[in-house]
């Protein structure tokens, strides 16, 4: 189940950022480590912090494996007047 939700406010800088130590990570909510698919040392906490909603609100466990994830970017597209 897909959850959308925004930044709190005073974590905003803290929204989205790489651990070189660990990898990806989503403010004190979301975090990949170790070896992500034999390892269930990826977590998810169940208090919301950083974010407005859990990430994860059904989840039984805050830690969990993963098989595969997606990166995206998003890029703010530049307005061209002619």
């Amino acid at each position: 189940n897909a959850v959308v939700s925004r930044v709190s406010n005073q974590y905003q800088s803290y929204a989205i950022y790489d651990c070189t130590s660990h990898g990806p990570r989503f403010g004190n909510d979301l975090a990949f480590n170790g070896d992500f698919k034999n390892q269930q040392l990826s977590y998810c906490v169940q208090n919301v912090c950083t974010y407005e909603l859990s990430l994860r609100p059904t989840a039984s466990s805050n830690n969990f494996s993963v098989d595969e994830f997606e990166v995206f970017q998003i890029v703010k597209k530049q307005l061209v007047y002619i």
